[in-house]
């Protein structure tokens, strides 16, 4: 808590290792990611405080699917809610760009 109060970032030690093993700066954009195209759209709706309705509204899917894409996005970063998501790619936004 300290850490984020002072700025700065903060990771769980198991998003930290996923990370890590995912690949170098150098590595091609898909070997350093973990998530599908659409998975990283939801993950940036998420990330703008959308709830499941209205990311299903807007990417036209149903909310039974969004869920699921919620559940593989919080098991391939190794995090346990949806606000852990939401920090993770505001303080790491390059991460997420293809």
């Amino acid at each position: 808590m300290r850490a984020v109060a002072r700025g700065e970032a903060w990771y769980d030690a198991s998003a930290a290792l996923g990370l890590l093993s995912i690949g170098g700066p150098n590595a091609a954009p898909r070997e350093r990611l973990l998530l599908s195209e659409r998975e990283l759209e939801v993950a940036a709706l998420i990330s703008e405080g959308r709830s499941n309705k209205e990311i299903s509204t807007a990417l036209s899917i149903s909310e039974p699917t969004v869920k699921k894409h919620v559940g593989h996005i919080l098991e391939k970063l190794g995090m346990q809610d949806r606000l852990q998501v939401g920090l993770f790619l505001a303080r790491n936004p390059v991460i997420f760009k293809r």
